[in-house]
C-alpha cells in the first residue's frame, strides 16, 4: 500500500439517493477541499469537487451536482455540464476537459473513497491550476 494513499468513509450507500449525490471533505491539500460522490442508474462514481474551467467548486448548495434531470453534473458557476460515467464536459466553457475521478469501493455497504495524497498541484504561466499524479 502506498504511504500516499488516503481511504475516506462517504457513508452508508443505503442512504445515498438514486439518483444522487454526496459531497464528502479531502484530507488538506491546498487545492481541493471536497470530493462527491454520485449515484446513477446503479453506477456509483467518485470526482474531486472542482470545476476545471473555474477552479471552484462545482456546487453552491450541499450534495447538489446533478441537473434538474439528473443526467449530468454541473457546474453551478457558469453551467459546464460533465458526463456522470466519465467526468467529461458535454457543454460549457470546458468543453472537453475532465473532472478528477476517484477510486472508490464498497465494503460491508459503506462508500470508500480513495484520494492519492500523493497528487499534486501544476500551475500555468497564468496562474491556473490542476491535480497531476
Amino acid at each position: 500500500m502506498s504511504l500516499s494513499r488516503v481511504e475516506i468513509d462517504v457513508g452508508e450507500l443505503a442512504t445515498l439517493t438514486e439518483p444522487g449525490a454526496r459531497e464528502f471533505s479531502l484530507p488538506s491539500n491546498n487545492f481541493a477541499f471536497s470530493g462527491f460522490v454520485v449515484q446513477s442508474e446503479g453506477r456509483l462514481r467518485a470526482f474531486v469537487n472542482l470545476c476545471p474551467h473555474a477552479r471552484r467548486p462545482l456546487n453552491y448548495l450541499p450534495h447538489r451536482f446533478l441537473d434538474r434531470d439528473t443526467h449530468q453534473i454541473v457546474c453551478t458557476g457558469h453551467g459546464a455540464r460533465f458526463d456522470i460515467d466519465t467526468g467529461e464536459c458535454v457543454s460549457g466553457p470546458c468543453l472537453g476537459a475532465r473532472l478528477w475521478k476517484l477510486d472508490l469501493e464498497v465494503r460491508n455497504g459503506s462508500i470508500t473513497v480513495i484520494w492519492d495524497a500523493g497528487a499534486v498541484v501544476r500551475r500555468d504561466g497564468n496562474g491556473y491550476s490542476e491535480l497531476s499524479r
